[in-house]
């Protein structure tokens, strides 16, 4: 139960921080998913990495259960974000019960126009609609701060959120960032705070991608 916990979990929590966005995207979508070889997962539109060791893949009908599973035991208002959401799920790996994933919203022009300063004013709100959301619903204990996450030696805005469900703590670390005409959530996930921090030790900046 923990293991989807932790699944579905994740996915939920970057769908409060965007809008619908009128523009469609025209991108190849092989690149905009990355590609994983010789242990690691590569985005050149993201210019990211990760490196998978220790890490899986989790399986499609995986993800299809876990959104049964929210859908039995969370509040309504929660599942509806989850089916209104337009968000693209590019990375989604696990190390039991742990799990990472990488989520893209499309923005269109207006995402070039996102600085840094904009991110951290953006975050703020996101934060405040989870936890008035989890507070209503099944979650308890449910508290939640604004932090920085770093990758090597950048910075990106974000929250990190604590909360239990069914009896099992967990928490949640978020950073926000603007790629190309995307809004990047990252979600990493665990039991234990420190290890979600840990985690975006994994992660590295292709070397000639453009920040």
């Amino acid at each position: 139960m923990r293991k989807t916990l932790c699944v579905f979990l994740a996915l939920v929590l970057c769908l409060f921080a965007t809008g619908y966005a009128e523009e469609e995207a025209t991108i190849d979508v092989q690149k905009l998913f990355g590609k994983t070889e010789n242990g690691v997962y590569e985005n050149e539109i993201l210019g990211l990495g990760f490196n998978m060791d220790g890490w899986e893949t989790v399986p499609d009908e995986e993800v299809e259960r876990s959104y049964k599973t929210a859908n039995a035991i969370l509040p309504s208002q929660l599942t509806q974000y989850m089916d209104a959401s337009r968000n693209i799920t590019v990375m989604d790996v696990r190390q039991d019960p742990d799990n990472v994933n990488i989520k893209l919203r499309y923005l269109g022009s207006i995402a070039k126009k996102i600085t840094d300063t904009d991110m951290e004013i953006v975050v703020q709100p996101a934060l405040e609609e989870i936890l008035e959301v989890f507070r209503a619903g099944s979650f308890v204990n449910t508290e939640g701060r604004i932090v920085k996450t770093a990758i090597e030696d950048q910075e990106y805005s974000g929250f990190v959120i604590g909360y239990e469900i069914m009896g099992i703590p967990l928490y949640s670390r978020c950073a926000m960032l603007i790629r190309d005409e995307y809004l990047v959530t990252i979600t990493a996930t665990s039991a234990f705070e420190d290890k979600t921090e840990e985690f975006y030790q994994h992660f590295y900046h292709l070397k000639d991608s453009e920040e």
